[in-house]
């Protein structure tokens, strides 16, 4: 394949070129956070350091799927989600890289629409979610994508609406079966919440125009393409604050994307 070619990576793959200093910026930073994570102990050396690189960077990169013109606020996500390790150590990473491969979905950031391959990735990790005591909800947000990927500009073919409704159906089936249920979040933690996402629904509203380009066409982002895309975390958190899914301090690499976008909008000068 040619570097002109919009499939050189598939319609997922975003490589980090560490010849852009916000790319050389992440491939260092994640790997110390790693280190962090490996010294910290509690949960075994690998253990920490695979969670908590991972943490930060699925933050850093969600940020950059959900607010695509704003390179800075990716880092600001990348920050919150370092400060808030070391105060919730237990992390579930499989959620945030399911909502960061449906954002891709929805939003084509990388450019051209998924081909039936990468629809079976984004499709076969979501059903691994939904194997899993905390995954249901990502699982759903899978769903959710395939079907806004039905809608709008340059629609997806029926296949995805096929796979939405496969998809929802393994969510509900986990959603059911799992035997552990956690206890609401605290009140305090419940309304903090709660404001985070209404800020952050205020931003998806206020999402109207992208300049961002597409990485592999060069072609400009489709706005309500990335107004949908931003709505995905929402499937994920909401039903954490009243217990139906983990604890909402296991979401960190969803929560600061999400609340950095809150905080700055997700677009220049949202906040103006």
């Amino acid at each position: 394949m040619t570097p002109t070619d919009p499939y050189a990576y598939g319609a997922l793959g975003r490589p980090l070129d560490p010849r852009y200093p916000t790319n050389l910026a992440v491939l260092v930073l994640t790997p110390l956070v790693g280190v962090a994570g490996a010294l910290r102990g509690g949960v075994g050396v690998l253990t920490g350091a695979v969670v908590w690189a991972g943490t930060v960077f699925l933050a850093w990169a969600l940020a950059r799927e959900l607010a695509p013109e704003r390179e800075g606020l990716a880092f600001v996500a990348m920050a919150l989600a370092g400060i808030a390790l070391p105060l919730t150590p237990t992390q579930t990473l499989l959620p945030a890289g399911v909502l960061l491969l449906s954002a891709r979905l929805v939003a084509r950031t990388v450019g051209p629409p998924l081909r039936t391959v990468d629809a079976a990735v984004v499709a076969g990790i979501a059903l691994w979610a939904a194997a899993t005591p905390t995954g249901w909800t990502a699982t759903l947000a899978a769903a959710v994508a395939f079907a806004l990927d039905r809608r709008g500009a340059e629609p997806g073919p029926r296949r995805h609406a096929y796979l939405a409704l496969l998809l929802a159906a393994a969510a509900a089936a986990s959603a059911l079966l799992q035997g552990d249920r956690v206890p609401p979040a605290t009140l305090p933690v419940t309304a903090l919440g709660i404001l985070g996402l209404i800020a952050y629904a205020v931003s998806v509203v206020r999402t109207r125009t992208v300049d961002a380009l597409a990485d592999q066409t060069g072609l400009p982002l489709d706005a309500s393409r990335v107004r949908r895309a931003m709505l995905l975390p929402l499937v994920v958190l909401a039903p954490s604050l009243g217990g139906l899914a983990a604890s909402p301090d296991a979401f960190a690499a969803v929560w600061a994307p999400v609340l950095a976008i809150a905080a700055f909008g997700s677009t220049r000068g949202a906040r103006s």
